[in-house]
């Protein structure tokens, strides 16, 4: 039986909204990827200055948390959740992604988003940044964030899918 890690970064609780829909159906394991030092949230105009400063300088924030390497060697699937800034990754899930050896593992990107339904470059980002793994790109999941309560059909029968396929 597959191990699944549902990860997920989330700051206004959009991307945890998922990744909670997702563990009621499919039962995975969450961890959420967070920073050691919180965004502010007072602002929404300082937080997406924030964040672009931290992709154009290509920032690693330090994490609260991290999964010990043995941990991550017991998941198969990576179920990767994630809100689209600047058009890509948060710099957090950039951080988490550099952490681990994913050569043995299956990503499946979701993401929330108030208009960026194709995600932007994030697909690139993840490729470039974890090139040895299984990218399951046909499965990524993108959901605008007024569409999350009414979701459930929605994401599952995303996950039926991935589930015939690994």
């Amino acid at each position: 039986m597959r191990r699944i890690l549902i990860a997920y970064f989330s700051l206004q609780n959009h991307t945890l909204k998922v990744a909670e829909k997702i563990k009621e159906i499919c039962r995975g394991d969450m961890f959420e990827i967070a920073t050691d030092v919180e965004y502010p949230l007072v602002d929404f105009n300082f937080l997406a200055h924030v964040a672009q400063k931290q992709l154009e300088n290509k920032t690693y924030p330090k994490l609260r948390q991290t999964l010990s390497i043995e941990k991550m060697r017991e998941y198969d699937t990576i179920l990767l959740g994630f809100p689209i800034w600047w058009e890509d990754l948060p710099r957090a899930v950039c951080t988490f992604l550099k952490m681990y050896d994913f050569s043995d593992k299956v990503i499946v990107p979701f993401f929330t988003h108030l208009g960026s339904s194709f995600g932007g470059k994030s697909i690139q980002t993840i490729k470039e940044m974890v090139p040895q793994n299984k990218l399951a790109e046909e499965f990524v999941f993108s959901i605008h964030d007024e569409d999350i309560e009414k979701s459930d059909d929605k994401i599952g029968q995303w996950l039926k899918s991935i589930s015939e396929k690994y």
